[in-house]
């Protein structure tokens, strides 16, 4: 602030688009009115910047949008992996990446679609739509760069091919784990089989997280790619996956076991794996039986269950899964499971 005329001026400089600016409110009487007025002149500041910032983008192709203001602003709620499917994206609508998000029409998204399912799979075409739909939005919602989305009304393409889950039988499990020769990979392969956790889960666990009392495991981190691109601890990818787990009496033994022959690592972690752990334990699984590998073990845990206890809110809590996905992924069990529904119908109520 700066006196003027006899009177207090107060001035605030701001820069937009690297460019610097001021704005200025005169003829307060005291210093103190002045510093009073601080907080209106700087959220006049802000709107008047965010309106200056919309202006300059309204031109902005897709490409630009998504990479310096979409992911920018995301850039502390979506992981690294996430990111980098976003840039994929971009490169998979290479023909209107380029052009301005106000010009382009809902049939050159068509098109471009229509070329992704001529050559891949169909859910690798309908998730780099699913992820264009978002940032088309956020141009939408959040900028108003445009009114109405082009990609608003186009529909995904259903995948015609029947899905079927790589799981275990039980026997086929307990060989596999009966002919895996190294420790460590039988170790982990025994802790999905039980479990159901993820491989990330699963490396990242501390001895902090196996209460051996209670005969619980406490699932509250990952291993995986973090937001620097590279491997480490990170959070768990949904709140789902904050869970404590039933340690198996079996399981219990071996940890137990484990523990006492090998020596504790410096981070406290259960299994002390390298990168090329994954890839060992693929091959090695893959050996076993084609086509599968250490999630298979996940989905054998949650067949076994399902069978089991026909309970499908169950098997979610166990595998940090919601309901939804849990019936979607396992529909052949889902619909074992009504099947039983009927007949205990039936015997109720006839």
């Amino acid at each position: 602030m700066r006196e003027k005329n006899q009177s207090i001026c107060l001035v605030l400089s701001y820069k937009v688009n690297g460019k610097w600016k001021q704005k200025t409110k005169q003829g307060f009487k005291t210093k103190r009115a002045a510093r009073n007025y601080q907080d209106t002149l700087l959220d006049a500041v802000r709107q008047e910047a965010e309106t200056e910032t919309i202006k300059d983008i309204q031109d902005i192709t897709l490409k630009d949008f998504t990479n310096e203001i979409f992911l920018r602003d995301k850039k502390n709620t979506i992981e690294y992996g996430t990111r980098q499917n976003y840039i994929v994206m971009l490169t998979r609508f290479e023909s209107i990446a380029n052009k301005p998000i106000k010009s382009i029409k809902e049939y050159e998204v068509v098109n471009a679609y229509n070329l992704l399912l001529d050559r891949l799979k169909v859910s690798t075409s309908n998730l780099s739509l699913a992820y264009l739909k978002t940032v088309l939005n956020y141009a939408v919602n959040t900028y108003k760069i445009i009114r109405v989305s082009p990609a608003q009304s186009v529909e995904m393409a259903k995948d015609k091919r029947k899905k079927e889950i790589k799981a275990f039988t039980k026997e086929e499990a307990e060989q596999l784990i009966s002919s895996i020769k190294n420790p460590l990979y039988k170790m982990i392969t025994l802790t999905a089989y039980l479990t159901g956790m993820r491989y990330g889960e699963i490396v990242a666990l501390r001895w902090s997280d196996v209460d051996f009392f209670n005969q619980t495991i406490t699932v509250s981190k990952s291993y995986g790619l973090c937001q620097n691109g590279k491997f480490g601890i990170k959070i768990p990818k949904t709140k789902n996956s904050y869970r404590t787990l039933h340690c198996p009496a079996r399981l219990i033994k071996a940890l137990i076991q484990w523990k006492e022959s090998n020596p504790i690592q410096i981070d406290g972690r259960v299994y002390p794996t390298t990168r090329a752990t994954h890839s060992n334990l693929v091959i090695e699984i893959g050996k076993f039986k084609k086509g599968m590998n250490i999630h298979s073990l996940r989905h054998t845990f949650a067949t076994l269950l399902l069978s089991e206890t026909q309970d499908i809110n169950l098997v979610a809590a166990c595998l940090g899964d919601n309901p939804a996905t849990v019936a979607r992924t396992y529909v052949h069990y889902t619909q074992d499971i009504r099947k039983k529904a009927n007949d205990y119908i039936d015997a109720i109520f006839n």
